[in-house]
């Protein structure tokens, strides 16, 4: 920004612009579910929310959210169960793959996002069912040379159980079914292939992806865990533009007027205007 009077320049100022960087402390989050005397409760690490005005965001669940409530204070945020969950869901499930999705109540824009697995108990005996080596594998996604590739902390693995002979694992998920699949390494363990890319639209929204692992043994029963597969960061498109590239005002009498016109999605509570001094 310059000003001027009568074409002489007197100084230089710069305008500049900071929009708020909310975020999850951590890419994921794992917890346990239990009933005890009729009572559900969840066993979870502390999450929380950085930079996080708790009056202008919302979290909300992807799914079970009859049966867990999310509350903000102090940036911490808490997870609780409203209801035991129902026997369907839990003799079919014994982990809950879930997004937390923090959004501007204002126009309900999506500010950043996280998974949790929540761990539930098993209702089947551990004897008669494939096992993996984890509860969670976790991977990260990346896109090099016009290839994308999960590069996982460790193999999936099926543990070796006498009496056992799984003859298929999968990923349930039908969303990215078409993007992911387990690969054959060797006897009892997998990688994952990357069949396509995800979309530019999952990459700008969210910042990783839970699914659940599925091991059949030849007698019918099924043993579970969690893959998250993390995202790379993508810089979002620009949300407060310029209209012009220079602005022009006079100072007189010892003030300075300048009209600036912006092109913005953003509340006006959510941006900050900073200008350095002048000289």
């Amino acid at each position: 920004m310059t000003i001027t009077k009568v074409g002489v320049s007197y100084g230089d100022a710069v305008l500049t612009i900071k929009l708020p960087s909310l975020s999850f402390t951590n890419k994921f989050y794992v917890g346990t579910y239990s009933v005890e005397n009729d009572a559900a409760k969840i066993d979870i690490d502390a999450m929380s929310i950085e930079n996080a005005d708790l009056s202008l965001v919302d979290v909300t669940l992807s799914d079970y959210s009859d049966y867990f409530t999310t509350t903000l204070t102090d940036n911490k945020l808490t997870l609780t169960s409203s209801k035991p969950l129902t026997s369907e869901i839990t003799d079919k499930n014994e982990n809950l793959p879930i997004t937390l999705t923090a959004t501007r109540k204002s126009d309900n824009s999506v500010l950043a996002t996280t998974s949790l697995v929540i761990n539930l108990p098993s209702s089947t005996s551990d004897s008669k069912k494939p096992e993996f080596t984890k509860f969670t594998f976790n991977g990260t996604y990346t896109v090099t040379d016009n290839a994308a590739t999960v590069a996982l902390d460790s193999d999936i693995i099926i543990l070796k159980k006498s009496g056992i002979t799984v003859t298929s694992v999968y990923i349930e998920d039908a969303t990215y079914s078409g993007n992911f699949e387990l690969e054959s390494k060797e006897e009892n363990t997998y990688t994952i292939k990357v069949n396509s890319f995800l979309s530019d639209n999952t990459l700008k929204t969210e910042t990783s992806l839970v699914f659940t692992l599925i091991a059949v043994s030849s007698d019918g029963v099924s043993g579970y865990a969690s893959l998250v597969i993390t995202l790379p960061k993508i810089a979002k498109e620009q949300s407060v533009k310029f209209k012009d590239i220079l602005y022009t005002s006079e100072y007189k009498n010892g003030e300075l007027k300048l009209n600036i016109d912006l092109e913005t999605d953003s509340s006006d509570s959510d941006i900050q205007y900073l200008s350095s001094p002048m000289v």
